[in-house]
């Protein structure tokens, strides 16, 4: 019994052996004998090792690419050993460090003063030890904007208008963006450029500038407000409406009581009042006026008919918006006399 028992000892202690040696080959082989020797093992029965070791050398850092040219920032981003820290040259000048997080990257803006081709490498360095400069790379840093003397429209910009899009045309440099509102658009090889923009109803507000490849803006060269009002204005005999949009105007008239006789001419009053951009109204043809108050009141010389007699009123607003109505009146003859009973 016990030498059955001992053998079982010894299996055991032969199992564990094998164990602890194949880990040890398993270690062996994660283990490198340069540069980075932080790994983590991970077994099939979930549980993990985390082994670190201090790395003996350090390759040189992995820069992301550069485009060729740049604004006045440029952002740096690449690869390195975790925790390291970044020196960065620039001219072949310490410029600045650059710290790499725990998953080994970095990044960092760069910001220039001034133009001219600027030459950028780094290199790492980790607990004493540095490593080589990676490659070199050569960009060109642009931090003039555009000339604005090139800058032109050809547009007469309406203060007012019932369109609700305009074409925009002009010239810059073919280089470089046209800017409205934030929104770039391309100039033409020639320096030509067109620009088909939809406008709303209300005001407009157009500003204008010039930015290039690499984003240096110009400060605003021309601005404008454009009020777009496509809605007629509305006419009425008795009460002015209620509710009406921004831009849409309105006009209340109507005619007085008078005495006068048939199939002639009488003088009749005007009145009532304006809302909004009125531009003209005319009663029959003749022109009505309005005082400071937007009230109107005024005689007019009409030819009157016995009975129903019916007056076209045009109204038109700035924009050029025109509204039709009528105003009317029913005669009687009385004695020679005409008794008139306005807007029944």
């Amino acid at each position: 019994m016990k030498r059955k028992k001992q053998k079982i000892r010894y299996l055991l202690i032969g199992l564990g052996g094998l164990f602890i040696l194949s880990v040890g080959m398993l270690f062996g082989l994660m283990v490198s004998s340069g540069s980075i020797v932080t790994k983590y093992i991970t077994s099939k029965m979930g549980f993990i090792l985390n082994i670190e070791k201090d790395p003996e050398f350090l390759d040189a850092p992995l820069l992301k690419g550069l485009n060729e040219k740049h604004g006045s920032s440029l952002r740096l981003a690449g690869i390195a050993y975790p925790n390291a820290k970044i020196l960065l040259y620039i001219d072949e000048q310490y410029a600045d460090d650059i710290s790499v997080d725990e998953n080994g990257t970095f990044s960092k803006t760069i910001n220039f003063d001034n133009d001219g081709i600027k030459k950028i490498k780094i290199k790492q360095t980790y607990k004493n030890i540095t490593s080589e400069f990676g490659n070199e790379f050569s960009v060109e840093i642009d931090i003039t904007p555009p000339n604005s003397e090139l800058f032109n429209l050809n547009n007469k910009f309406p203060e007012i208008s019932k369109e609700k899009s305009i074409l925009i045309t002009g010239s810059g440099s073919s280089s470089d963006f046209i800017v409205l509102n934030n929104k770039r658009y391309k100039i033409n090889d020639d320096g030509s450029f067109e620009i088909n923009l939809e406008l709303q109803e209300g005001n407009n507000n157009l500003e204008f500038s010039m930015t290039d490849q690499v984003g240096n803006n110009t400060e605003t060269l021309d601005k404008h407000i454009i009020l777009i009002d496509s809605i007629p204005p509305v006419i009425s005999n008795f009460i002015a409406p209620l509710k009406r949009e921004p831009t849409e105007e309105s006009v209340l008239v109507s005619m007085g009581s008078w005495q006068g006789y048939l199939d002639s001419v009488n003088s009749v009053a005007i009145t009532g009042s304006i809302q909004g951009n009125i531009k003209s109204l005319t009663i029959d043809g003749k022109t009505i006026s309005w005082d400071e108050n937007n009230n109107i009141y005024q005689r007019l010389n009409l030819f009157i008919y016995g009975g129903l007699n019916k007056y076209k009123v045009i109204a038109e607003d700035m924009a050029g918006n025109v509204s039709t109505g009528y105003v009317q009146t029913t005669a009687e003859r009385n004695d020679n006399e005409l008794n008139v009973n306005l807007n029944d």
